[in-house]
């Protein structure tokens, strides 16, 4: 069925060609049309003219037109559902626009109407000379001539014949049906007049190669001659036909074994020599009967056939035993035609049917594509149906049937055989002599196809395995590392506590211990002094100097060295809580088990909840994990600017903000306390702002300190992280 989308699309298109030549004359003859010329044609000039239908293409969509005094060929219609299909001899009014086609000019029909029909018109007839002149395309003619060869072709729903003439043979191609088959065969070697269109074949460039002519049905023939072998005639031997001083105009008689029925088509044998024949449609025969032809005979490219008009049955034999081929030894032309049998290996099976909406039935035939030792070639068969199913691909095949044998085309001056096939017997032309293997080539493919996807599957699980392995050892092994250290640490942490802290603690108790001292000698020495000045004479006011000098300057040094007494005791207890502030992080610290924001929660919040002071930690966005030690300086300067604030400014509120944005960390400490100014210099024995700064520059941050009376102070840290910073866990 043809699809609309196609002709739609067509319709358009031609409509709007013929829309932009609106403004040119329109051709109102097939024969300035021809004139124009396939370069002319091209430009799309509008065409408006009344034809008469000839002959309808065997493919649909367009026909041969002929306006009396030129034909033309016109594709591309476009009808609606309810318009009719015209007819030969339909009288159509046609609209459209020229085109340049591919051999000569023709006309791109947009739409027709049918106005009326005629009989057709009178033909012109041509001599066997005259068939391949180029300028008679799509012309109405009437050729001469005997017909040698009817051949149907069911895939183009058409039948071809050969019309011989003075030794040139004419293409004829006639639509295909059972009842023209029948009607073309008893038309077989006698000489008909046949009234046609003739038709063009041509390459690539638009040069013609050959002609064919289009007749519409057995209807288009006329017997002018029927030739009747003469009963008198003797029997020619197969083997002598077609031989030197044969006379294959006239004609003769012949005797054989039919081999092969296919149709009208059979195959004989006689004495080793064997022959193709075709005989009349409703001849009763079957395969062993002795048959005798009269007919004539025409030459193949390999051997004579022959052309049957009566057909006898003088007898029957056994079937003949097929002929064993081997493809691998020089065939010999003696092989066409003749029933044969070998072995060979089936490579693929293809099954087709054609259906014809002009058959009562279907055709169908089994084609399969077998292997000889190096020959390829096609065995084929048409069977009642298809419901057996066939040997699988693989199997040895024994085949019998009949060969038929091709030419080398590139040697043409000499009988050279590339090729064969095999027509196979309806009944035992195939038999299995060994099934096929298991191990089919599909199967090993698909075989390797697994076992290398398996082997991949394996690989990529290996892969997939030791990057787990390798992942999981980096992790114990940092696991294992970070024990190390950790036992390490706490080993340092011991001995900074068994030693150095205990004797800090130690200095620290000797040093109150002194001062105590100190001050109870300094006390005694001024009770001393001022009982002497009590018990001195007040006339001896020498004296009194003297004493009073000298509590005086006994006062300045002991205010002096209670000061550096005072100093020491401060720079010892900052010594002392430096170290247990480093023995709790060599012992692995809160930062081992939580993150920054809770390590701080946890250390401040005891101090600040017994002072009355609100804290507030807070967090914008999500602070990633850093290194230990940069963590660890975070930490001491948040602990540091925090404790400042509770012990020197009297706050009411201290906040530690924390914050992220892109690749920056910053880190906000501020109070509402009193405030201090930073310009002035820490005094004597506090360290708190210098370890602030030096921690900063340690992680390669900046601290900014602002203070004032009234808006209290604010702790400024900023940090650029680098990738090498965060804490990889």
């Amino acid at each position: 069925m043809n699809h609309p989308v196609p002709k739609c699309l067509a319709l358009i298109g031609v409509c709007l060609l013929g829309t932009m030549a609106l403004a040119q004359e329109a051709c109102d003859s097939i024969l300035e049309i021809r004139q124009l010329g396939r370069k002319e044609a091209a430009k799309s000039h509008p065409v408006d003219l009344t034809a008469q239908v000839l002959r309808l293409s065997t493919r649909g969509g367009g026909f041969f037109a002929h306006d009396g005094e030129s034909g033309i060929y016109v594709r591309g219609l476009a009808r609606s559902k309810s318009q009719i299909d015209p007819v030969p001899g339909d009288i159509v009014h046609i609209r459209g626009i020229t085109s340049a086609s591919d051999f000569s000019p023709s006309i791109q029909g947009s739409q027709f109407e049918i106005t009326g029909h005629a009989t057709l018109p009178k033909p012109t007839q041509l001599s066997a000379s005259e068939y391949h002149l180029p300028a008679l395309d799509c012309s109405w003619v009437s050729i001469r001539g005997a017909i040698v060869s009817i051949t149907p072709v069911r895939s183009h729903n058409a039948i071809m014949l050969e019309l011989k003439k003075n030794e040139i043979l004419a293409q004829v191609q006639v639509p295909y049906s059972h009842d023209a088959m029948a009607l073309l065969a008893e038309l077989a070697l006698n000489r008909v007049s046949i009234t046609a269109v003739a038709g063009t074949v041509f390459n690539d460039r638009g040069q013609a190669t050959d002609r064919i002519f289009f007749a519409n049905s057995p209807a288009d023939f006329e017997i002018l001659r029927r030739n009747t072998p003469s009963p008198t005639s003797q029997v020619v031997p197969i083997s002598a036909l077609m031989t030197y001083g044969f006379e294959p105009r006239t004609p003769v008689k012949t005797r054989g074994t039919i081999t092969h029925i296919n149709g009208q088509d059979i195959y004989l044998v006689d004495e080793g020599a064997t022959l193709m024949a075709t005989i009349p449609s409703n001849s009763k025969i079957t395969i062993g009967d002795v048959v005798e032809l009269d007919g004539f005979v025409w030459s193949q490219p390999i051997g004579p056939a022959f052309l049957a008009q009566a057909l006898r049955v003088t007898g029957s034999s056994p079937p003949p035993y097929p002929i064993h081929f081997n493809p691998a030894e020089p065939i010999s032309s003696s092989l066409h035609g003749a029933l044969v049998e070998l072995d060979a290996k089936l490579l693929e099976t293809i099954d087709n049917i054609d259906f014809r909406e002009t058959d009562a039935t279907s055709q169908g035939f089994r084609t399969l594509l077998c292997q000889s030792g190096d020959k390829l070639f096609k065995a084929q068969f048409s069977p009642s149906n298809f419901t057996a199913p066939p040997p699988a691909p693989g199997s040895i095949l024994r085949l019998t049937g009949i060969c038929k044998l091709f030419r080398n085309q590139e040697i043409p001056w000499q009988m050279s055989i590339d090729s064969f096939e095999i027509d196979l017997l309806a009944e035992g032309g195939v038999s299995v002599v060994r099934p096929s293997p298991w191990w089919t080539t599909n199967r090993l493919l698909w075989g390797l196809a697994l076992t290398f996807g398996l082997l991949a599957l394996v690989f990529g699980w290996g892969i997939l395995l030791r990057r787990t392995v390798d992942r999981q050892t980096r992790v114990i092994a940092a696991k294992i590392e970070r024990e190390s250290t950790l036992e390490e640490r706490q080993r340092i942490a011991r001995e900074f506590h068994d030693s150095l802290e205990q004797g800090l603690a130690g200095m620290a108790i000797q040093l109150r211990s002194c001062m105590k001292l100190m001050n109870r000698h300094a006390e005694r020495a001024m009770n001393s002094l001022r009982h002497s000045l009590s018990l001195s004479n007040p006339a001896d006011r020498a004296l009194r100097s003297h004493l009073e000098t000298r509590r005086e300057a006994m006062q300045q040094e002991q205010a002096k060295t209670l000061g550096s007494l005072t100093i020491l005791q401060n720079m010892l207890s900052y010594c002392s809580l430096e170290a247990r502030s480093s023995i709790l992080d060599l012992r692995g610290g809160l930062l081992e088990s939580m993150d920054l924001t809770t390590a701080l929660r946890a250390t401040l919040e005891p101090l600040f909840n017994d002072s009355g002071i609100t804290l507030r930690i807070a967090s914008q966005g999500s602070p990633p994990r850093l290194q230990r030690r940069i963590e660890n300086h975070l930490f001491r300067i948040a602990k540091e600017a925090a404790t400042n604030s509770l012990r020197h400014a009297r706050p009411e509120h201290v906040a530690i903000r924390f914050s992220i944005r892109s690749h920056r960390l910053e880190l906000e400490i501020s109070d509402d306390g009193c405030g201090f100014d930073p310009k002035m210099a820490e005094p004597v024995g506090h360290f708190g702002l210098q370890g602030m700064k030096e921690r900063a520059q340690k992680i390669g941050a900046t601290l900014e300190i602002d203070s004032s009376s009234t808006e209290g102070t604010r702790v400024r840290l900023n940090l650029d992280m680098k990738p090498e910073d965060l804490l990889h866990l």
